[in-house]
């Protein structure tokens, strides 16, 4: 980011965003399928 933070995302097997971090905080992603179900 151009303020100098970093963001790291984590994949699964089939490439779906699995999770998030940014400033220590972690968001995950819920899948079903190839549907967003929950974040």
């Amino acid at each position: 980011m151009p303020d100098g933070r970093q963001v790291h995302y984590r994949y699964d097997a089939f490439g779906r965003r699995i999770a998030k971090t940014l400033d220590g905080r972690t968001t995950e992603f819920l899948w079903q399928g190839e549907r967003l179900i929950a974040e």
